[in-house]
């Protein structure tokens, strides 16, 4: 989230790199969060490479995401402001998003408001064509 605040949150500076961001789901990460891990990294896998967008689009969108993840795996209890809010999250770390009436705190809600709110794109669309599985994979070692 500081890297957005200090660097990307700037439109000339984010157009200026190759920036990419890759998304774990080892066996380690998935024991740790749950197997929600494999559906939130694939949403944000449809939105970096699936979505036909520019960086300057995706990666606000995937900042709003980071910003809403107590959202991601919610069992009903936590709303969109109090994800925000950063009261959820281990770190107390808040996002930079306003205006949350809109928002549905769940994995296809989060996805569909921050999508809607920094691209043209609709979620409902997106996520029945998505296949990360043409993905090339890359492996650690």
């Amino acid at each position: 989230m500081s890297l957005h605040d200090v660097m990307l949150s700037n439109d000339d500076l984010l157009a200026a790199i190759d920036l990419t961001v890759d998304f774990h789901g080892n066996e380690a990460s998935v024991e740790e969060h749950g197997m929600v891990l494999l559906d939130v990294n694939r949403n944000h896998l449809c939105v970096q490479h699936e979505a036909d967008l520019d960086q300057t689009e995706w990666w606000p969108t995937a900042h709003c995401m980071f910003g809403l993840q107590a959202c991601l795996d919610n069992d009903g209890s936590t709303t969109c402001d109090q994800a925000e809010s950063g009261s959820e999250d281990d770190l107390t770390l808040s996002g930079g998003e306003t205006d949350l009436a809109n928002c549905d705190c769940s994995l296809d809600g989060v996805t569909s408001y921050c999508l809607s709110k920094y691209t043209s794109v609709e979620w409902s669309s997106l996520d029945k064509t998505c296949d990360v599985s043409r993905l090339p994979k890359k492996t650690s070692g």
